[in-house]
């Protein structure tokens, strides 16, 4: 560990010390970064300024890279993974995620939109279309943002609408049939109402066929709504009124079978790359909604009165050929749907004095239910000769969650120097499920009828810190942070022998974080840098157990230990006036310290590496612009590489099996804008020189060996007109 402090705190010095080296031996004096302004404490604040490793991406940069969704951002974010897992998103940060298939486990990455947090998995499928920023906080963030942020967050904040009457009209069009369309109109009402109105559609034509019907699927079909009001009530009080709708339909497959059933290899698999022979056409829709009204009332002494009320609703509905094959034997059909309500009253200090805090309270109650339905096809018994083929397997649950809390945050200027940081937030939380599993023993799963069950829990949990100022630009934090994820209730498709207990406790972590952060050279480079380790207690995972009598079981429990450790580092510099180069890298050591009986009794994962864990992350990209006189406008060119260690989407005793590939991907852009005009024209390329890697491998219920591939090249033009 000596060695790891050692090479960490060298790193440290060296990315602190090296950019103002290298700014100095620039000789002219050009553009400065804007400052970023963010949210992230619940105070407009100054990154720099902010004790939390962070990545911030504005409206230009999600358009350059072409970030549509959450995933399409990793790449710029160091530590950050959003890899499909059996159909559903699934995010990690700092190594550390899960959750999205069942409704009783909650995800260990808190999203947000416009402050309004949004609990169930199918949320992480949100379009980036009209997002000013977001912000992804690494490591837990449990006394501002609460509630299950053991290992990070994602602050999706939406623009608000302007004064000037405007708006604007893109149209893309890109190979595998690839057409956007994206509008916007926004101005004031009246004199103290300014509204805003977009919407886009997206389509993409299907990257994979089905041989059964010549089908081509893998597709995608979105569209986006957004609205906003906002009422200058007076000069005291504002009010914004938000409001978002999508609906994405997709005919999405988990993966590609490489074997037949029960790992069998057979003739006819493999099937040839991007091909697959399912008689089910699979399906992954989902659709999401949502409003807030977010008041804001400044007190006579400075003082700000804030009010965010929210709804969120959230739908998903997926459909996989289970059995991966020709035959009617097996397919499964989830249906997941989510009603939410929250309410967060909060008191933020002026920021013009030694003591500065926040404190609040915050509600919150979801319905989430799930059904879940497992039907015997026609052929089912030519393989299973016992299972009838009116021999369904039916999932239905309810599970009604209500949290209050209570939450604070102090900044404390000991001296001119030095600001001691203080955090806490004090968590209630009641679940209740009702549960009906129609298994009929169909394999080996139970049957268990007008099941109710309910827990609750009470949590603390303290942050404390020091931010030191080494100069006016440069900033220097240590923290301490904790963080707990509730604990619920496996509500899915449950082994006969496992029925008696199907509950799980909390999970808890403590992180300790040391980082700088600042700016140089009058400006013109921006640095970030952060060491971390995290341990997490009594850690969510599934585990073999032992019921007697030699029999077994695997079920989801409180089963490990987990340790993180790495560090992150992003610069950012302005090379000349015109040549703008950022960079991020994220090393990441996350492991199970202790999971015994992982793979079955008595066989142990301790010091095995975590699921969607890259060892190492990073980016490079390219910013240039170049002013054309002859053309009277200018050329604006991108350039993106980024690189991604391999990791392990599923646990095995064989290091080498269910790997998830590494990757060298570069993303292009070259625009073009006149002088004078209001348009742009833009040539697009993601992924360049066709990557071919595995996002996915695993094994599915029945035993096929599943791989999924992650997407080609795809390329177009764009054009966008602004009035």
């Amino acid at each position: 560990m000596t060695t790891k402090i050692t090479t960490i705190s060298s790193v440290l010095t060296l990315v602190a010390l090296g950019p103002q080296y290298n700014v100095y031996a620039q000789d002219s004096v050009g553009p400065v970064f804007e400052e970023i302004v963010v949210t992230a404490q619940k105070r407009t604040q100054s990154v720099v300024d902010v004790p939390i490793a962070m990545s911030v991406l504005n409206s230009s940069q999600l358009e350059k890279t072409r970030a549509k969704s959450l995933a399409d951002i990793q790449q710029l974010i160091p530590n950050l993974t959003l890899e499909p897992a059996n159909g559903f998103a699934n995010i990690s940060i700092r190594g550390v995620g899960g959750g999205g298939r069942n409704i009783g486990f909650d995800s260990r990455s808190g999203l947000y939109i416009d402050g309004v947090y949004i609990g169930q998995a199918a949320a992480l499928q949100q379009p980036l279309f009209d997002i000013e920023r977001v912000e992804v906080l690494r490591g837990p963030q449990g006394h501002l943002f609460g509630r299950n942020t053991v290992s990070g967050a994602v602050n999706l904040v939406t623009r608000a609408p302007s004064e000037e009457t405007g708006g604007s009209l893109k149209a893309v069009i890109g190979n595998k049939d690839t057409y956007e369309i994206y509008g916007t109109i926004e101005g004031a009402l009246d004199e103290k109402v300014l509204g805003k109105i977009s919407a886009a559609y997206e389509t993409r034509g299907g990257l994979t066929t089905n041989l059964f019907n010549d089908e081509k699927i893998d597709d995608l079909k979105r569209t986006t709504l957004r609205a906003q009001l906002r009422f200058l009530a007076s000069e005291k009080l504002t009010v914004d009124v938000f409001g978002d709708y999508s609906n994405t339909k997709q005919t999405q497959i988990i993966g590609e079978p490489q074997t037949d059933l029960f790992s069998a290899i057979t003739p006819g698999f493999p099937a040839p790359p991007r091909t697959v022979n399912f008689n089910i056409t699979p399906r992954s829709n989902s659709e999401l909604a949502g409003g807030s009204v977010a008041a804001n009332y400044t007190l006579d002494d400075g003082h700000i009165i804030t009010s965010v009320s929210g709804y969120r609703f959230s739908q998903l509905d997926t459909r996989n050929d289970t059995d991966y094959g020709p035959r009617d034997l097996v397919s499964v059909n989830f249906f997941d749907k989510s009603n939410q309500f929250s309410q967060e009253i909060r008191l933020v200090s002026p920021d013009d004095q030694a003591l500065r805090y926040v404190v609040g309270l915050y509600y919150l109650r979801e319905d989430a239910k799930t059904e879940r339905h497992v039907p015997m096809g026609e052929d089912i018994q030519s393989v299973f000769a016992t299972i009838p083929t009116d021999g369904d397997i039916i999932v239905m649950g309810d599970i009604v969650t209500s949290s209050y809390a209570a939450f604070s945050a102090i900044d404390f200027d000991i001296a001119d120097w030095v600001t001691l940081n203080l955090g806490g937030r004090y968590t209630h939380e009641n679940k209740n499920l009702d549960y009906d599993l129609e298994g009929n023993g169909i394999f080996g799963i139970a049957t268990l009828l007008d099941s109710k069950h309910a827990r609750s829990e009470d949590n603390f949990k303290p942050t404390i810190g020091f931010t030191f100022a080494a100069s006016k630009n440069v900033n220097l934090y240590a923290k301490f942070a904790t963080g707990f994820k509730s604990g619920g209730f496996n509500v899915d498709f449950l082994n006969a022998l496992a029925v008696d207990d199907f509950s799980f406790d909390t999970e808890t972590v403590k992180s300790y974080e040391v980082g700088v952060k600042g700016t140089a050279a009058d400006g013109r480079f921006h640095f970030d840098l952060a060491g971390f380790v995290a341990n997490y207690d009594d850690f969510q995972n599934l585990q073999f157990v032992d019921l007697g009598g030699g029999v077994t079981s695997i079920r989801l429990r409180n089963a490990a230990k987990v340790k993180t450790q790495g560090v992150e580092a992003a610069l950012t510099a302005y090379i000349t006036d015109n040549l703008k180069v950022s960079a991020n890298i994220g090393i990441l050591d996350a492991t199970f310290s202790s999971f015994p009986d992982a793979a079955g009794l008595g066989v142990d994962y301790d010091g095995e590496s975590l699921l969607n864990a890259p060892k190492f992350t990073g980016s490079i990209a390219v910013d240039y612009h170049m002013p054309v006189n002859d053309l009277n406008g200018a050329f604006d060119a991108y350039f993106e590489f980024s690189h991604r260690d391999t990791s392990r989407s599923r646990l095995d005793p064989d290091p080498t099996r269910y790997l998830i590939d590494s990757r060298n991907l570069v993303n292009t852009r070259v625009s073009y804008t006149p002088n004078e005009g209001s348009w742009t024209l833009s040539l697009w390329s993601n992924n360049l020189f066709n990557e071919d890697y595995l996002d996915r491998s695993s094994r599915d219920f029945l035993g096929n060996q599943i791989i999924r591939r992650g997407h080609e090249r795809t390329f177009g033009a764009a054009v966008k007109v602004k009035f």
